[in-house]
């Protein structure tokens, strides 16, 4: 590389054209990396959340929904965690005089069943809100592309 371009890239690029890998990623420089440089929190707050609820207001009975399975498996596996204890207690801590062996495997089973039941329960509706969640995701992104898409096209060249 010739004095002269070198030169030129050292003003245009503060000074850094001779190792790349000295050039720092972002500058704060006025138009070069402004964008790129995290600033915190938002200006307005309000502002920032009353746009994104507003992108997502096309989607409120399928976030009420996602909101239930959410609940839904976080009840159900409180419950799981909740039927363990008479089901070791039955199982573990017997009185031989009182149960016997099968009456004793019989509640084991049943129980064991119930939970089944319950984690079937857990995982469905976590599945099922996590599917929900992804839609919704899904479809606001596509709104903000398509807005951002239409001020690109309104901008002039």
């Amino acid at each position: 590389m010739d004095e002269a371009r070198k030169k030129r890239l050292d003003i245009k690029y503060g000074g850094l054209s001779g190792d790349p890998a000295k050039k720092p990623l972002m500058t704060n420089h006025p138009g070069r990396g402004t964008a790129m440089a995290a600033k915190g929190k938002p200006k307005d707050l309000k502002k920032t959340v009353a746009r994104l609820l507003r992108y997502l207001s096309g989607q409120r009975f399928t976030l009420y929904i996602a909101v239930f399975f959410a609940v839904l498996n976080t009840l159900s596996t409180l419950a799981a965690s909740y039927a363990l204890r008479p089901i070791i207690n039955r199982f573990i801590y017997f009185d031989p005089d009182q149960t016997t062996v099968p009456a004793r495997l019989g509640a084991l089973f049943g129980g064991l069943a119930f939970m089944a039941v319950i984690y079937a329960v857990s995982i469905l509706s976590q599945w099922l809100q996590q599917r929900l969640m992804l839609n919704v995701s899904q479809k606001t992104l596509f709104k903000m592309r398509n807005e951002l898409y239409g001020k690109l096209q309104r901008l002039p060249v």
